[in-house]
């Protein structure tokens, strides 16, 4: 399989650093935090394998990815998973129309 070369390097890796700003603001608070990491993680790898990106690209890309997901949880921290759903309506019986 024939890939594509690129005339010049991009710094930082731009897809490593969204799948790591991605894995960052998912996983705040949530027990799939090791898979977020992983796939992210696969993306970046995925980029120096295909030899698109150097390793400095890539990991440059992680290290900003991680920070501006930790900024984004700080700046926009989302509530407790309690308070994201409506309160229970009551229910009240219906009136019958006769």
């Amino acid at each position: 399989m024939r890939l594509r070369r690129p005339l010049t390097s991009s710094f930082p890796s731009g897809h490593a650093t969204s799948a790591f700003t991605a894995a960052a603001l998912l996983s705040d608070q949530d027990r799939l935090r090791p898979l977020y990491y992983v796939v992210a993680l696969v993306v970046a790898w995925s980029r120096v394998y295909v030899r698109i990106h150097h390793a400095s690209d890539v990991v440059a890309g992680m290290v900003i990815g991680a920070g501006l997901g930790r900024l984004g949880r700080k700046l926009f921290p989302l509530p407790p998973a309690g308070e994201l759903l409506p309160p229970p309506r009551e229910s009240q019986p219906r009136e019958s129309q006769h």
